[in-house]
């Protein structure tokens, strides 16, 4: 996720009046490319990272933990999801035959475009200051100021920066972001890993 960051801190993010208020600038285009190739290399690692795991619990408790581990993993959107976006990217394409009981066999997702998007969450509501860039790159930009007043309340600048993939599929509806993909799937990793690690 470091390798996406990198992109991230090309956006130049300066006080300007005060410590309040931040000037957000991008000087130059980020290549779409890079950053989809970046996100297919994490999707294929986070998919492999799986069997790493296995291996570890079978070789710590059993074979027959390390199965139950991989079996709870199936029970997730988000497996089957990550199971096919890495086969397809490592093989070029997916066999049917192969991901029988994938979920996601029927939808075909796939990588879309890349998108940038500036928001602040902090805002109460579905009316947040918000910046967002969808394409083939990521175009320049500057941002001289984010204020937002609601209720009495003043909201100053962006507080969070995604940086992702669109993954869509086959009839091109948003299905969600890599990113996100990434981050649930590491947590249910996590989470399921220190299931057997406490025995």
């Amino acid at each position: 996720m470091k390798d996406i960051d990198e992109f991230k801190e090309l956006i130049e993010i300066n006080d300007i009046n005060s410590d309040l208020n931040k000037r957000y600038k991008l000087c130059e285009e980020i290549s779409g490319k890079k950053i989809k190739n970046r996100i297919e290399n994490l999707i294929v690692a986070c998919w492999s990272s799986k069997d790493w795991i296995k291996k570890e619990i079978e070789s710590n408790i059993d074979t027959g933990a390390s199965r139950i581990f991989e079996n709870n993993l199936f029970n997730y959107d988000n497996t089957h999801l990550i199971q096919y976006l890495a086969d397809s990217i490592k093989h070029g394409g997916i066999d049917s035959r192969f991901l029988r009981t994938n979920k996601f066999k029927i939808s075909e997702p796939r990588l879309g475009q890349t998108f940038l998007k500036l928001v602040n969450n902090s805002v109460q509501g579905n009316l947040k200051p918000t910046y967002m860039s969808e394409g083939d790159n990521v175009p320049p930009f500057e941002i001289s100021s984010v204020i937002l007043v609601e209720n009495g309340n003043v909201y100053y600048n962006f507080d969070t920066i995604e940086l992702s993939v669109i993954i869509n599929d086959k009839d091109g509806k948003n299905i969600g972001h890599a990113m996100q993909l990434v981050d649930n799937f590491v947590t249910l990793l996590k989470t399921e890993y220190n299931k057997f690690m406490r025995i």
